[in-house]
């Protein structure tokens, strides 16, 4: 097979693996054995994501945006943040004759990779991925464009990727001190999950 023809899911079908660990290997993060590693890269060859996103970004543009929402399907249309969220991404996109691709899934970097690199995408805003995923540093490594709707935060509270977000540290102090200055002492912080940025930037504001 010719190395333009080839993609994740082609090494993956060859090498008899999975797309994710073809994604393990070739990015070189997540552990993949010894002799799977190099039953893969036999059948990569000079294949790579990054390689096969520059080849996406000299073909014409697709004028499409993925949205991948790591979020359960109904909480998704129950929740009016992100019906604001598709219409204000809409409003930008569309005088510029862009059109965006919305897509539920559990992220998997394999075939969110293989959407750009088949050229059916342009890139990517990432909405509900948890800081804990490998995703953004898989699509980064890939050489391939994303942002992220929130935060994702390092252990020292740096920004690691390029993201839009509100200020919830800020916001969820705010709030904490006008109950303060109320009268009330006994005020709880009920959160989702501190796996996300957010939750946790809003629980460091109420603590402060």
């Amino acid at each position: 097979m010719d190395r333009s023809e080839k993609t994740i899911y082609s090494i993956a079908a060859a090498a008899g693996v999975s797309p994710a660990t073809v994604s393990r290997a070739l990015s070189g993060k997540g552990y993949v054995s010894a002799a799977t590693k190099e039953k893969i890269l036999a059948e990569a060859g000079s294949f790579s994501p990054r390689k096969a996103g520059v080849e996406v970004l000299s073909r014409n543009s697709s004028k499409t945006i993925g949205v991948i929402v790591s979020q359960n399907f109904e909480y998704f249309f129950q929740n009016n943040i992100y019906s604001d969220i598709m219409q204000g991404i809409s409003e930008i996109l569309t005088p510029r004759d862009y059109t965006f691709l919305l897509d539920f899934r559990h992220v998997d970097s394999a075939s969110i990779i293989e959407l750009y690199t088949s050229g059916k995408v342009d890139g990517f805003i990432l909405i509900g991925i948890s800081s804990t995923s490998s995703l953004l540093d898989d699509l980064s490594s890939s050489g391939i464009p994303a942002v992220l709707i929130g935060d994702r935060i390092d252990h020292k509270g740096k920004a690691t990727c390029a993201h839009v977000d509100i200020d919830d540290f800020a916001a969820a102090k705010d709030i904490t001190d006008f109950l303060i200055t109320l009268g009330h002492r006994k005020i709880a912080f009920i959160s989702y999950s501190y796996h996300y940025a957010s939750s946790y930037n809003r629980f460091l504001g109420y603590k402060t």
